[in-house]
């Protein structure tokens, strides 16, 4: 029971409050996976493919690797911090277990240093809070994601 709720009355015996409680959302976040502004061949990402790049031991090192018409360049990750619940939440949805990824990317706990990372580099993938997204759409792009169904899905603002 809450404190307060039972409270004395004349000193002798104590009325019971009602309170209804109800759950009010105040915010919800997304996942943003984000390409540099520049970047013209990713038009959309599978769940497999991101599974690909990121699951422990990967063997994507270039863009190529991915699809066979992308640049034969080196692809540079960027994503949250290992003590990040963004990267527990991608870990898990991705690659099957909360904290399963590749260690060699670029992680900062700091989502502007990712953002700055990603805009600075026409070769960069990376992942972040969709929060961050917005404000940095001009030098980013968002990467839609297909689930398996050939049906893309992309975070949105309520």
């Amino acid at each position: 029971m809450l404190p307060g709720l039972l409270k004395r009355a004349n000193g002798k015996k104590r009325k019971q409050r009602v309170l209804d409680l109800i759950e009010l959302p105040v915010a919800f976040d997304g996942l943003s996976v984000v390409v540099n502004r520049d970047n013209s061949w990713v038009d959309y990402l599978t769940v497999a493919e991101l599974r690909k790049i990121w699951q422990p031991g990967s063997s994507v090192e270039r863009w190529s690797d991915i699809r066979a018409d992308w640049p034969d360049e080196p692809i540079r990750l960027y994503g949250p911090g290992t003590d990040s619940g963004t990267f527990d939440y991608f870990t898990e949805t991705i690659n099957g277990a909360s904290g399963a990824s590749r260690p060699d990317y670029t992680a900062n706990e700091d989502d502007n240093a990712l953002v700055r990372g990603i805009s600075g580099d026409q070769y960069a993938l990376g992942y972040f809070g969709f929060a961050y997204y917005p404000a940095n759409q001009n030098a980013l792009k968002i990467v839609p994601i297909d689930e398996g169904n050939g049906a893309v899905s992309l975070p949105q603002r309520r």
